[in-house]
C-alpha cells in the first residue's frame, strides 16, 4: 500500500466494514468515505448504502432503487420508499415532522419558543393565564409599575387595606391605607373630635371646631351658628334663602349663577331660547348645528353640513356629488365629465373625456397602464416580475409573509398578538400587558376590572365602586361588595354611629336590638354564658318553671323544673 496514504486504522475500520456489508469492490488506495459511491455507480449486483458499494443492506436498512436507506431518518424515502420530506421538514421515526429553527421546537403546526410563548410556556399546550407572561419558560405573574405581587394578585400597597406598605400587612377596623400607611381618618369633609367623624360645616355639637357648641334654636350651617330657617330654607348672610332656587346662593351661600343660568335642584343650569336644546352646558339649534346636527354631540364629519337636523355631502367647488360621494369629474374614470359616465378598459380621465394615456403615477407597458411601484409584472421597470413569495413594493422585489403574518427584519410574525411587534415591527408591549388584536392591552388577572388602564378591585375600591368611575362620596366614604357604604365593612349605620350588628349589644342582628338580662352579642344573635335567652333575660332552663327545657315552656302550679324537666315534688 505504499504510496497510497492508508493508515493502519483506516485499514482496520475497512475490515470492520467489510465483515458487516459483505466484500467490497474498489481499486485504489480510497478510504471508505471516498469509495465507488455515490460520486461513481456501483457495480452489477452491487448497492450503496451510507457511501459504500455493499453486497446486501445491513440489518434495518431497505433497498430502494439502488441504495441502501434507514426509512427511519431518510428525507427522501422517509416511512416507504419513495415517500419524501417537503422542505424545511425532517424524518424522525418514519414521520416526517417540521424542522424549526434554533431556540424554536415544533408545537402542533407551528414553530414556537417555550421560553417566552404564553400558548406553550415551558411544554407544548400549557398556557399562562390571563394577567401571567411566560418567562424563560415559566408562567409569572407581570404586575404593572406601581403595583406588587402579594399571595398572586397585583396590588398597589399604598392604598390596599390588606397590603399597606407591603404584602399581607392588613389595616385594624377604622384605619385606611394612605401612601403605604395605615392612618385613622376620617371620610372626606369631616374631623375627628372625641373619637368620633364630624361635620363642622353642619355639626350642632361642633360647630366651625370641636366642642363648639350653638344655642337652643340654633343650626349650623357652613361652620357658623345660625338661627334655625323655615324647613327647606338655610341662612345667607342676613336672611333665610332656598339654595335650591336662589339664584344669588344656588346650592350654598354667595355662589351666584351665570347670566343666562337659573338655579334649579341646587345647581346652575344655561337656560335656552325657545328653538335652542341644553347640549351639556351649551345651547345649541339641531337643526343646523354641524357639531349638534339633531342630537346633542351628534357631529357631522369633513365635507358634511346639518340640515333639518340630518347631515349631508358638501362638496368643494371643483367636485362634485355622485352617489354619497364628492368627485372630481375632470378625472375621475367612473365619472368621466359627468356622473356615472364610465371610460372604457385601459382609458384614462383626462379633462372630463376619456382617452388612451396613463395618467400621472402609471406607465405603458405594452398597452397595459401599470404602477411600476406596486405590480409584481412590472416591478421597478417593465417586465421586470417578482419571483413566488414576494411582492413589488415601492417599485423593490420584498418578502411576502404568509397570510395574516408581517415581515419585520426579514422574520415574518403576527402583529395581532406579538408582543414584540404589536401592530406594528419594534412595538413592544410593556410589563403587564399582553397583544390583543394589534394593540398592548393590560392583562387584568382574576377579580379585577381594566379602568382606564389600571387593575382595579370593583367590590372595594372606593374610586371604581361597582363600576369605572363610580367614586363614593362623603357620606358614604366606603366600598365593599361592589356598592358605596357610610360604614367600613362589618358596620352599619345605627343613629349615625357605626357599629357591628354581629358583637354590639345594644343593636345586635339589627338597629336598636338590644341585649338585656347578661346576655352578649354574638354573630349577631343575644346569647348567654349559662342558659337560654327568653324574654330579653339569661335563664337557667334547667331550673326555671316557666322556661323549663325551652323558652316559653311553663311547668304547672303544682310542678317545679329539675333537669329541664316539669315533675311533682316528693
Amino acid at each position: 500500500m505504499a504510496g497510497c496514504g492508508c493508515s493502519l486504522r483506516g485499514m482496520r475500520l475497512w475490515g470492520v466494514w467489510v465483515v458487516v456489508f459483505g466484500w467490497i469492490g474498489w481499486s485504489g488506495c480510497e478510504t471508505p468515505q471516498t469509495a465507488l459511491c455515490p460520486s461513481r455507480s456501483c457495480a452489477e449486483g452491487k448497492l450503496c448504502q451510507a457511501g459504500l458499494c455493499v453486497s446486501g443492506c445491513a440489518q434495518g436498512w431497505v433497498v430502494c432503487g439502488k441504495d441502501c436507506v434507514d426509512l427511519q431518518t431518510s428525507v427522501g424515502h422517509c416511512g416507504a420508499c419513495g415517500q419524501g420530506c417537503v422542505g424545511g421538514q425532517r424524518c424522525e421515526g418514519g414521520r416526517c415532522v417540521l424542522s424549526c429553527a434554533g431556540g424554536t421546537v415544533a408545537c402542533g403546526d407551528r414553530c414556537v419558543d417555550l421560553e417566552s410563548d404564553r400558548s406553550h410556556c415551558g411544554v407544548c399546550g400549557k398556557v399562562c393565564v390571563a394577567g401571567w407572561v411566560c418567562e424563560k419558560g415559566r408562567c409569572v405573574l407581570s404586575c404593572q409599575e406601581s403595583f406588587t405581587a402579594c399571595i398572586g394578585q397585583c396590588v398597589d400597597t399604598q392604598t390596599s387595606f390588606f397590603h399597606c406598605g407591603g404584602c399581607v400587612n392588613p389595616c385594624k377596623v377604622g384605619q385606611m391605607c394612605l401612601q403605604g400607611r395605615c392612618q385613622w381618618r376620617c371620610p372626606h369633609g369631616q374631623e375627628a373630635c372625641a373619637e368620633a367623624c364630624v361635620d363642622l360645616e353642619r355639626d350642632v355639637a361642633h360647630c366651625g371646631g370641636c366642642g363648639k357648641t350653638c344655642g337652643t334654636g340654633q343650626v349650623c350651617e357652613e361652620g357658623k351658628c345660625r338661627p334655625t330657617c323655615p324647613d327647606g330654607q338655610g341662612f345667607c348672610g342676613a336672611k333665610c334663602v332656598d339654595k335650591q332656587t336662589d339664584r344669588a346662593h344656588c346650592g350654598k351661600c354667595d355662589h351666584p349663577c351665570g347670566s343666562g343660568q337659573i338655579c334649579a335642584e341646587g345647581e346652575c343650569r344655561v337656560s335656552c331660547q325657545e328653538g335652542f336644546t341644553n347640549c351639556f352646558g351649551l345651547c345649541a339649534n339641531l337643526v343646523n348645528d354641524r357639531f349638534h346636527c339633531g342630537a346633542c354631540h351628534r357631529a357631522c364629519v369633513s365635507g358634511y353640513v346639518c340640515s333639518y337636523g340630518k347631515c349631508e355631502i358638501s362638496c368643494p367647488a371643483t367636485q362634485a356629488s355622485c352617489g354619497g360621494s364628492c368627485v372630481d369629474l375632470a378625472s375621475n374614470r367612473e365619472h368621466c365629465g359627468e356622473c356615472g359616465r364610465a371610460c372604457a378598459l385601459r382609458e384614462v380621465c383626462s379633462d372630463r373625456r376619456c382617452g388612451s394615456s396613463c395618467r400621472e403615477g402609471r406607465t405603458d407597458c405594452a398597452g397595459d397602464c401599470v404602477d411600476l411601484q406596486s405590480d409584481r409584472g412590472h416591478c421597478g421597470v417593465c417586465r421586470r416580475l417578482c419571483s413566488e413569495g414576494y411582492i413589488c413594493s415601492l417599485g423593490r422585489c420584498v418578502l411576502s409573509c404568509q397570510s395574516g403574518l408581517t415581515n419585520c427584519q426579514e422574520q415574518c410574525v403576527d402583529l395581532l398578538r406579538d408582543r414584540d411587534h404589536c401592530g406594528a415591527c419594534g412595538v413592544r408591549c410593556k410589563a403587564g400587558e399582553v397583544c390583543s388584536a394589534g394593540h398592548c392591552t393590560l392583562s387584568c388577572q382574576s377579580g379585577l376590572t381594566d379602568c382606564g388602564g389600571w387593575c382595579v378591585d370593583l367590590q372595594r375600591d372606593v374610586s371604581h365602586c361597582g363600576g369605572c368611575s363610580v367614586i363614593c362620596g362623603a357620606s358614604v366614604p366606603y366600598c365593599y361588595g361592589g356598592k358605596c357604604r357610610a360604614c367600613l365593612e362589618g358596620y352599619e349605620s345605627c343613629g349615625g354611629r357605626c357599629v357591628s350588628l354581629a358583637f354590639d349589644p345594644q343593636n345586635c342582628g339589627s338597629c336598636g336590638s338590644i341585649c338585656g338580662g347578661g346576655a352578649y352579642c354574638a354573630h349577631g344573635v343575644c346569647t348567654c354564658g349559662i342558659g337560654a335567652f327568653c324574654d330579653g333575660q339569661c335563664v337557667d332552663t334547667q331550673t326555671d318553671a316557666t322556661h323549663c327545657g325551652g323558652c316559653g315552656q311553663v311547668c304547672a302550679a303544682d310542678q317545679v323544673c329539675v333537669g329541664g324537666r316539669c315533675i311533682v315534688p316528693p
